[in-house]
């Protein structure tokens, strides 16, 4: 429902204010397409940004993992060991096998988690471009 609401706001912001200028020289017209282009790209990013955020690796990735975990299992019990070796072998495995599942799972989701991506930065550039803009006299 956010992504609906805020990619409507930046479509009406683009097609209103952006669209109404009239560019007085051949210049400002020039500057004005890159305008165009540049807020258009920006869009794009944000929207594929926001997917991202509620998009994870596809299953067929992780029924790739998981096949190779069993593998990795099937595989090692064909072995003939004793059983402490066997044991120890397997433990081994196995931990380097749940680590790697546990890091692709904490990687898969890079904007949610502990080392998640925080929105701190974009909300600093906003400021910043807030009152840069409030400093050249343009309303918002």
């Amino acid at each position: 429902m956010a992504l609906i609401r805020s990619r409507g706001s930046m479509g009406a912001w683009r097609n209103g204010r952006m669209a109404q200028f009239e560019p007085g020289t051949q210049g400002q017209g020039a500057i004005h397409q890159t305008a165009l282009k540049q807020f258009d790209s920006f869009i794009e990013t944000r929207r594929t940004r926001l997917y991202r955020v509620s998009s994870g690796m596809p299953h067929v990735m992780w029924y790739t993992v998981a096949l190779g975990a069993l593998i990795n299992m099937i595989f090692l019990w064909l072995f003939d060991l004793g059983v402490s070796t066997h044991l120890l072998l397997g433990g081994l495995v196995s931990f380097f096998t749940a680590t790697m599942i546990y890091v692709i799972a904490i990687l898969d989701t890079p904007f949610r988690g502990e080392i998640g991506v925080s929105p701190e930065a974009l909300q600093l550039v906003y400021r910043q471009m807030h009152r840069t803009s409030e400093g050249l006299g343009v309303r918002a």
